[in-house]
């Protein structure tokens, strides 16, 4: 009986106007798409190739600038990949870099690609899938209670429990369909007009995006089940819904976002203190020995001062970075609290997982700002050496004529960021589903 209901569930699907107009606007939406953001990438790859190619012709040892690399998953799942700068100047003598504040792709035609660009693969999932799923479900126990099919359903020997199985198995086909199709011509889009070879990897960290999306399509069905069995009325039902996407799509991540900014504007900037330590560094400073002063021994006085300035500097850099860091750290967890509230809704949780995995999310930018302040500090060390053992400074100047290399995360390090959102969104298809059966079970069809 339950395949009988799942398969009329879904004759029923295929024949309507929602389901055939849903598919249209995501095959739609995800080429249109997926051709931007492909130009978008590979004006980013370019850019970033060309500043590779130009520091490896002229190679910056005093003051290398670190552009990170974009992410070709970046295509499917934008993430925070437009949201935060790429490129970061480092210098042994400046202070630790806090955050990239310059940006490739900045050209008017690089810029309309990104604003288009958030249009992705993953909004067609989160806005447009996730509605269609709401218009699928909406009637699903209603309608057929203000139909009179559903007393006639229950009239034979079947369980309610069969009959919600049947729906959600329906609700499945009819959503994978969709999906499926918007993915593979994403996909196809991206090899044959793109040219873009994805690897073994990026095949598997398709695979679990692809996951990620359907669960959280199916999700919002079962949410729609579930509303779908307290109510009498399929108007009711779908004005329900419908509040409910709202809030978790737009509310739920609009109204945390502006709380805690709010909140952060408040927070002690650490500009004022960051100024007394460089007053206090100044005024600690030694005059630079003269040449005219020192003719015997101009050049040992000149070592010694670079020596005790290079000391102070360090010092500097290390007070200023104390200050910041705490600052971070506050800004970090209160990012952190965001998203951990914004987790309420399966569309914020599945966002979560598929940037994790496209390597577009917040910690792919922190482990990008972590490795540049290590290399930082390597360069730091190396470039000391110029004035106290000129002969290692020599040795060691080829490791810094490259372009450096910032390591990606790998993917068992993704997977480990993206389990709990995954595992939850497991969690919140089989507690929709007790829910709708438990309902409908005590659903009064009289």
């Amino acid at each position: 009986m339950t395949w009988i209901v799942a398969a009329r569930e879904i004759l029923d699907n295929l024949m309507s106007l929602k389901f055939l107009f849903g598919t249209v606007l995501c095959l739609v939406l995800v080429v249109i798409s997926t051709i931007v953001s492909l130009n978008d990438y590979q004006s980013r790859l370019d850019e970033y190739n060309s500043a590779v190619a130009e520091f490896n012709e002229k190679p910056e040892t005093g003051s290398p600038r670190i552009h990170r690399e974009p992410e070709v998953l970046s295509i499917f799942v934008q993430g925070f990949e437009r949201r935060f700068g790429n490129v970061v100047d480092t210098s042994w003598k400046g202070d630790i870099p806090v955050r990239a504040g310059g940006f490739m792709g900045t050209s008017e035609a690089a810029q309309f690609a990104a604003e288009f660009a958030s249009i992705d693969f993953l909004f067609v999932v989160r806005v447009i899938i996730s509605l269609l799923a709401i218009f699928l479900s909406y009637d699903a126990i209603s309608g057929e209670y203000e139909r009179g099919t559903l007393k006639l359903a229950l009239s034979r020997p079947v369980s309610r429990a069969s009959i919600i199985l049947g729906k959600m198995i329906a609700g499945i086909v009819c959503l994978l369909i969709p999906l499926v199709m918007s993915f593979i011509i994403g996909v196809l889009v991206v090899q044959l007009v793109g040219g873009v070879a994805f690897t073994t990897e990026h095949w598997l960290r398709i695979s679990f995006i692809a996951g990620v999306a359907i669960l959280c399509a199916m999700s919002f069905y079962m949410i729609g089940l579930v509303v779908s069995s307290r109510t009498r009325q399929a108007a009711t039902s779908l004005l329900i819904l419908l509040l409910i996407w709202i809030a978790g799509v737009f509310l739920i991540p609009g109204i945390t976002t502006a709380v805690v900014d709010r909140y952060r504007l408040k927070m002690l900037d650490p500009g004022s203190e960051i100024t007394a330590i460089n007053a206090d560094i100044r005024k600690r400073e030694e005059p630079l020995p003269r040449y005219e002063d020192h003719v015997a021994n101009w050049n040992e006085a000149y070592g010694k001062y670079r020596l005790k300035w290079d000391k102070l500097m360090d010092e500097k850099a290390s007070a200023i970075w104390n200050v910041q860091n705490t600052y971070l750290n506050r800004l970090y967890s209160q990012a952190d609290l965001v998203r951990w509230v914004c987790r309420l809704s399966p569309s914020e949780s599945s966002a979560y997982a598929a940037q994790a995995m496209a390597r577009t999310d917040v910690g792919a930018y922190r482990s990008f700002m972590r490795h540049v302040r290590s290399f930082r500090d390597v360069h730091r060390d190396f470039a000391k050496k110029r004035f106290t053992n000129r002969d290692e400074y020599n040795a060691e100047r080829d490791k810094y004529r490259e372009a450096p290399q910032m390591p990606s995360a790998a993917f068992s390090a993704s997977l480990r960021v993206a389990l709990p959102d995954i595992c939850l969104l497991c969690i919140f298809n089989v507690l929709f589903f007790m829910l709708s059966v438990l309902f409908f079970i005590r659903y009064d069809v009289h």
